[in-house]
């Protein structure tokens, strides 16, 4: 039986949101997360987070530019959270895997995911 993130991956390769390499690409990335960190994986946080990085894969290579961004006072305190290191080793795992670098922009949200999720631990 799949899990919730592949199928929802797969509803936005069905419905065309995004194409099937990014497709495929965020479903190693979801198993990569699952197996070797210790992230809570099993709700809607994560779900939020597979999502927003298929968005972010998906504008880049349409090159779009994200509108809004995560300000300066808020992304002090994501940089202060006590795993922000861990999640910045998480992002370039994550950005050698999609072969893409994203801009600041995009990184300040899903540094501020990661963040959120080593923060809530490893699912039980």
């Amino acid at each position: 039986m799949k899990n919730n993130i592949i199928n929802r991956i797969d509803l936005l390769v069905q419905g065309s949101v995004i194409d099937f390499d990014t497709g495929e690409a965020i479903k190693k990335i979801d198993e990569e997360l699952r197996v070797n960190y210790e992230i809570c994986t099993e709700d809607e946080h994560y779900e939020m987070f597979i999502t927003h990085l298929a968005m972010s894969i998906k504008r880049l290579k349409e090159e779009e530019k994200l509108e809004s961004t995560i300000d300066d006072e808020l992304f002090n305190e994501v940089k202060n959270c006590p795993n922000y290191y861990r999640a910045l080793g998480i992002l370039q795992n994550i950005e050698d895997r999609i072969e893409i670098k994203l801009p600041e922009s995009e990184k300040r949200f899903v540094l501020l995911h990661l963040c959120n999720l080593l923060e809530r631990g490893k699912s039980t």
